[in-house]
């Protein structure tokens, strides 16, 4: 790293990040790999040329208004919510431009395909959960199902935390057989796209079970006839945050209210902006 001002202290990786607190040179710990900041000796202006191992990898500036400050990369005008995004986006591997066009091919696709819904659960937590919200839409944004249902199991207090559905909410709610005739019309046969998937099909593959077992085969029939994606990692791929520790793109949060139905537009929004946006637009607080 060249000579520029000396450093007047080298804050930790959570220190508070209003840009005028911030040292002419500084080390933050993001993802594992030490990033160096340094302030140009010409200008008292918030901007930082980042370094890692000595190395150059650009230059970023903050941009301070009432109601927040975000942070600029120079070259590319990107902006984002946090200064560890910008290195995590300057760390980008040189294939970011392809994997980048390869996600925007697969939304493209998926919203192409008359087949595709969106779909969210909520759920009565996060360990063997059951469904208290079940909602999908088409690619038009359409709604094709929203509704509470009964889980026949409490919810736990950090679920309603997130989501906000509680046990007297769902009291009179129909049982996930109950409503098997309206899933089974809505969705049968459709390309289920969902964000972090593995979770959504995991509670439906138990909904499924216990209606079998409680002897609904439509259940079964239902479940052998979807077919699933998830869209958090070609999402990741487009917003192009590179975890270096871990040498992938970052999981980024959706974003939106952990309603059901609410997400479900959430993720059309985030599909049709990887399908004709830039990738640089400002993401989801927090991302």
């Amino acid at each position: 790293m060249p000579e520029q001002r000396p450093a007047s202290g080298i804050p930790a990786s959570r220190a508070p990040l209003d840009p005028a607190t911030l040292a002419d040179q500084f080390r933050r710990l993001i993802d594992g790999l030490p990033a160096d900041f340094v302030r140009p000796a010409d200008t008292t202006d918030p901007v930082w040329v980042v370094y890692q191992e000595s190395q150059p990898l650009g230059t970023v500036s903050a941009l301070r208004t009432e109601e927040a400050t975000t942070w600029r990369i120079q070259a590319s005008g990107e902006r984002m919510h946090a200064l560890d995004d910008t290195v995590r986006a300057l760390r980008r591997p040189r294939t970011w431009s392809r994997d980048r066009a390869q996600a925007s091919d697969w939304a493209r696709r998926t919203l192409a395909d008359p087949r595709t819904v969106l779909i969210d659960l909520e759920t009565t937590g996060l360990t063997t959960p059951y469904a208290v919200q079940i909602a999908a839409i088409d690619a038009y944004g359409r709604t094709i199902i929203d509704t509470l249902v009964q889980p026949q199991e409490p919810i736990e207090d950090g679920a309603i935390a997130v989501h906000g559905v509680t046990m007297e909410m769902v009291r009179e709610a129909p049982i996930y057989a109950a409503i098997l005739p309206r899933l089974a019309d809505a969705l049968t046969g459709r390309h289920c796209v969902a964000y972090n998937s593995a979770f959504d099909r995991e509670c439906l593959a138990r909904e499924t079970a216990r209606a079998t077992a409680a002897g609904h085969p439509q259940a079964s029939a239902l479940w052998q006839s979807l077919t699933w994606a998830d869209a958090m990692e070609p999402y990741a791929a487009w917003r192009g945050l590179w975890h270096a520790g871990r040498g992938t793109y970052r999981a980024q949060p959706l974003g939106g209210t952990h309603r059901a139905a609410s997400d479900c537009f959430t993720l059309l929004e985030r599909m049709n902006a990887m399908a004709d946006g830039p990738a640089w637009q400002l993401g989801p607080q927090g991302t």
